[in-house]
Formats: structure tokens, C-alpha cells, sequence
């Protein structure tokens, strides 16, 4: 029980704090070492990670369902209107 609830809680805090910070975009820091004849140094670069609109699809499907949800629903109509069409052509060609 208390493994599941650790589980659950890493899965709130860690994985879905990274999925927003992915779906915002974010800055980041990148340092790098760079070998030369005068020895080595240390580079860094400010980096950009842009926004990620899988992520966001994804986030904000999941939050609120009801207002974005991923799947369409398409009612059909006139399908019994149809069939009493299709069964009335078959007896008027068998007459």
C-alpha cells in the first residue's frame, strides 16, 4: 500500500510537473567541455526548449475532457428513414 502511494504521488508531482514544463516550453543551461591545444575549457550555452504541442494536447485533454477532448462523436439519422425506403423499392420491383 504504501509502495502504491509513493508510486501515485511520483506520478503526480514529477511526471506531470515535467509534462507542463514541456507543454510551456522552458529554458535551460547546457555546459559543455571543449578539448584544444591549449587545454580544456568549459562552455556554456543558454538553451531554448520550445513548447510542445503534443504535451499541451495531451495536458489539456486529460485535465478537462469535457471542453477538449480528443475524439469527435458523429450521430447518424435517417438510417430507419433507409431501410423502410430500401424494403419499399424491393417490393415495388418485385410487383
Amino acid at each position: 500500500m504504501a509502495l502504491q502511494e509513493g508510486r501515485d504521488r511520483w506520478n503526480v508531482t514529477t511526471v506531470e510537473d515535467s509534462l507542463i514544463k514541456r507543454a510551456q516550453g522552458y529554458e535551460y543551461t547546457e555546459t559543455t567541455l571543449e578539448e584544444s591545444d591549449k587545454g580544456t575549457r568549459s562552455l556554456t550555452h543558454h538553451k531554448h526548449m520550445p513548447p510542445d504541442t503534443r504535451a499541451a494536447q495531451f495536458v489539456l485533454s486529460n485535465r478537462s475532457p469535457e471542453r477538449w477532448k480528443m475524439k469527435q462523436e458523429v450521430e447518424l439519422s435517417g438510417l430507419e428513414n433507409l431501410a423502410q425506403r430500401l424494403e419499399r423499392a424491393m417490393q415495388h420491383a418485385a410487383d
